[in-house]
């Protein structure tokens, strides 16, 4: 062939019209494809799932903890007192038409809903008044007083809550359940007759308080009364949401007085928040990750919520998946994942346990 018809072929043959070549580079596509999901497969069981025939159904599904635990840290339950002092009076108080009846706790997420009912479930009054106290239903209660928690409750079939109600009822009189909840609706129905309780955001004063705790050194407000100024006019975008000023707080702290100007004058201004919506503050966490840390987190998604991780088992994960890296020579990249994991964990991605009896230390679970 002359020159010029061999280059005419040529182009040919590479252009997007020549289904052998396309065929080829498809191939291609199709086989990393193909090892991509044999990878995934392979690490389902170091991941602990496991494959269930039942029903001729084929999913993948998880052993899972129970959704929370009963036990706090009572210095962390910040401007709540009077909160607490009025679910008191409905738990202790005897004088109810039936023997078992029901407190709903009402409010948004991130509120601090199971915060405040931990808290109240471990106060020496409640331990002394109820026979049996139960953050899930697991103990023989007929004849005795008891206190039920039903914890973040989203079902509103009142017939399921009815079938429910009769295994309940054979409780002392006096007994109580408490249920928390972000539906009204779920409350209404549980409640009857309807004891329920609203809970709001924190006061100015309270919600200032918290975020000193967790934005300056040592908790305590600094003598800069203009980082005072700024701080206050961050706290107030929070909306008293307890959940975003920690977040937010962790975010800040230690940083320079620029870098806080720089969040509250650009990046805060451009959120339009709403009375219950707190994922923008809280995405703006996850913005200031580095890539690095960004990558890790967003890996934590494949796992299902409640999901508990092994420190050292989500990092030799990151390691597999080539999410760690380090320009020292003699740094382990263990040491690496390490930081990556307590930096996620001290931004509030992740929820530590302090439960160490049950959890112990290098335990989280996934929100």
């Amino acid at each position: 062939m002359s020159g010029s018809k061999m280059a005419k072929e040529v182009r040919i043959f590479f252009s997007k019209s020549n289904q052998i070549a396309y065929s080829l580079k498809m191939g291609r596509k199709i086989k990393a494809i193909r090892m991509r999901l044999d990878d995934i497969k392979n690490d389902k069981q170091f991941l602990l799932f496991k494959h269930d025939n039942g029903k001729g159904a084929n999913y993948y599904n998880v052993s899972k903890r129970e959704q929370t635990h009963s036990f706090v840290l009572e210095e962390n339950v910040v401007g709540r007192d009077d909160d607490k002092n009025a679910i008191l009076q409905l738990l202790l108080d005897s004088n109810c038409s039936d023997n078992v009846s029901v407190v709903s706790i009402v409010g948004i997420g991130g509120v601090g809903k199971t915060t405040l009912v931990q808290s109240i479930y471990n106060i020496k009054k409640v331990k002394t008044h109820f026979q049996l106290r139960i953050w899930f239903l697991r103990e023989q209660i007929d004849g005795k007083t008891y206190l039920l928690v039903l914890d973040d409750t989203w079902n509103d079939n009142s017939s399921r809550w009815s079938d429910l109600q009769d295994l309940l009822r054979n409780g002392a009189r006096g007994s109580k359940i408490v249920v928390t909840t972000r539906s009204e609706r779920v409350a209404n129905i549980m409640s009857s007759p309807p004891l329920i309780y609203v809970l709001r955001g924190l006061t100015e004063d309270k919600s200032w308080i918290l975020f000193t705790k967790v934005a300056f050194e040592q908790g305590k407000e600094p003598k800069d009364w203009s980082l005072v100024a700024i701080g206050k006019d961050i706290v107030a975008k929070c909306v008293g949401v307890p959940l975003a000023i920690r977040t937010i707080g962790c975010l800040l702290y230690r940083k320079s007085k620029e870098y806080w100007l720089i969040f509250r004058d650009q990046e805060l201004s451009e959120i339009v928040q709403e009375e219950g919506d707190i994922l923008p503050i809280l995405k703006l966490s996850y913005d200031h990750l580095s890539s690095r840390l960004k990558q890790c987190f967003a890996y934590c998604a494949l796992f299902p919520k409640d999901y508990i991780f092994e420190k050292e088992n989500l990092i030799q994960l990151w390691m597999a998946q080539g999410f760690l890296s380090t320009s020292m020579k003699n740094r382990r990249l263990e040491d690496v994942g390490d930081e990556y994991f307590m930096d996620l964990l001290s931004g509030t991605f992740l929820q530590e346990l302090k439960e160490e009896a049950r959890f112990p230390q290098g335990r989280v679970t996934w929100l």
